[in-house]
């Protein structure tokens, strides 16, 4: 039977060099190949903006794209 924790972090030692378990990582801390999923979310992102805002329901759906986009961002 293994009582050891199945579930424990690795040994910093055995990481390769320059590698950290550090879980406070910086915000500019990612691969520069999401730049272009960035810019096509954005983009159709904005193609949403300009189609709710064209939509006659008094801003209902506008406020909604609102509220969905800064989750979106907020979760990116």
């Amino acid at each position: 039977m293994n009582i050891g924790n199945p579930y424990q972090s690795p040994d910093t030692k055995s990481l390769p060099e320059g590698r950290t378990t550090d879980p406070r990582r910086k915000s500019e801390d990612y691969s520069p190949r999401y730049n272009a999923a960035f810019r096509t979310a954005l983009i159709v992102q904005g193609v949403f903006a300009v189609m709710t805002v064209l939509m006659l329901d008094f801003g209902q759906t506008h406020r909604a794209f609102w509220v969905a986009f800064l989750c979106q961002w907020a979760m990116v």
